[in-house]
């Protein structure tokens, strides 16, 4: 008897899967498809022996379990090679990781109904119908939308699971460099316009990334709910493996609220839009932590995830004089404004200042028997405030007052000196 074969936006399903919850959102996503559910291998193996499937959707309790290794060799054999995948939940990651699987497709169940039945269709070898984006409030957040519902797209792109500390309203997708990466780069010019270029620096976006190198692409546009605002997309490659971080961000503006919740609305897209959860390859090694860098992760022999003895830095310690924080208190990223390593601009106005301090401490010296005795308590004070003031009002040198500030501390030394000046006359 013919069998009538089903048609391209449809295909047979086994699920081998005991959650109940799972298994009725799962044939909810694959709504009019034909799914048959095996709660145990032993039954799994017994219907593959009697029927074929487009493919198979396994669970991890199921694929971790000892049973599947048998059921495992019958889904890879030659004479009955079927298509199949791991179905997980992001938070099963490091389930996974742990088992050292590696060359498995994992469709994500926190996909969206929509992407998660094309993702399916795709294992089959069949074609679905593209889903719909929700429709964003502006212009640059649609653009911005579009580019990470594309990017998590990529095979074997990676959804980093949390924003830096000092990065809140950010996004990270890590992608594998190759051709389809760079096509999907090269086409970002259609909706965002031209890539900005190292000597635009007076951009506010190069401004805010501490200027740009050759390799590094970024594309910018201003937000359509507040003048001062930007979102950008910058492709940063990376110099010790073969990947390119997708770094996604808002910066500007004072509606941080409107902007956290716009992102989040942004997180949960590209979460519901990824198909598939990549894993990485992870040697654990006894008594070590191993750095998973595709998500930014630390592994241990008991935890996978964030690394948690990650701290912010102080505002004042070594970081003050040459920059370089692992991340920021929360106080500093709310203010907004603040500078990590500081321009060119403010390393001329500090030789400046340590050569008139220089001078204002060599005339001390010099009148110092013709000082009252507070003098000197009062020339440590000065320098010892000026000092601080200093290193402080840099950090913030991209603010409207910084760079005036910054021009008091010098002219308080100019004052002293002329003062000296005075002395010198008298």
């Amino acid at each position: 008897m013919s069998v009538t074969p089903l048609p391209s936006t449809m295909c047979s399903v086994l699920l081998i899967d005991g959650n109940e919850d799972r298994v009725l959102w799962i044939k909810r996503s694959l709504e009019s498809m034909p799914v048959h559910v095996a709660g145990r291998t032993a039954v799994a193996a017994q219907v593959l022996s009697e029927r074929r499937f487009d493919a198979v959707l396994i669970s991890v309790p199921i694929f971790i379990s000892n049973e599947f290794d048998g059921l495992l060799e019958t889904l890879t054999s030659d004479e009955r090679a079927i298509p199949f995948a791991i179905v997980a939940q992001l938070n099963e990651l490091p389930i996974l990781i742990r088992t050292g699987i590696t060359g498995h497709d994992v469709i994500s169940l926190n996909a969206s109904n929509a992407i998660f039945r094309q993702a399916v269709l795709t294992l089959a070898g069949k074609r679905g119908l593209e889903p719909m984006l929700p429709a964003p409030a502006t212009l640059a957040e649609e653009v911005l939308l579009k580019t990470i519902a594309r990017a998590v797209k990529v095979q074997h792109a990676i959804l980093r699971q949390e924003p830096p500390a000092e990065s809140p309203l950010s996004l990270q997708v890590v992608l594998p460099k190759g051709d389809v990466c760079l096509s999907f780069q090269v086409s970002l010019q259609d909706h965002w316009g031209l890539a900005l270029r190292p000597n635009d620096a007076e951009h506010p976006v190069v401004q805010h990334l501490h200027g740009l190198t050759g390799a590094q692409e970024v594309y910018a546009r201003k937000s359509d709910r507040e003048p001062d605002t930007w979102l950008y997309a910058a492709f940063l490659p990376w110099t010790t493996a073969e990947y390119v971080t997708l770094f996604i961000e808002i910066i500007g503006g004072s509606a941080l609220q409107t902007h956290r919740d716009f992102m989040e609305q942004a997180r949960q897209l590209a979460i519901e839009e990824m198909p598939k959860i990549h894993l990485p390859k992870v040697a654990l090694i006894p008594g070590q932590a191993v750095l998973i860098p595709e998500y930014d992760w630390v592994a241990t022999g008991s935890y996978i995830g964030p690394d948690r003895r990650v701290k912010p830095t102080p505002l004042v310690g070594r970081f003050t004089f040459f920059g370089r924080r692992r991340a920021l208190p929360q106080g500093l990223i709310q203010l907004r404004g603040f500078v990590d390593k500081v321009s060119a601009w403010v390393t001329r106005f500090f030789i400046a200042y340590a050569f008139l301090a220089g001078v204002d401490t060599a005339l001390t010296v010099l009148f110092s028997q013709r000082l009252p005795s507070w003098s000197l308590a009062a020339w440590f004070t000065h320098n010892s405030l000026s000092l601080l003031a200093f290193l402080f009002v840099a950090r913030f040198e991209k603010t409207m007052l910084g760079r005036p500030l910054l021009s008091v501390v010098l002219l308080s030394y100019v004052a002293m000196i002329g003062y000296w000046m005075l002395l010198l006359k008298s």
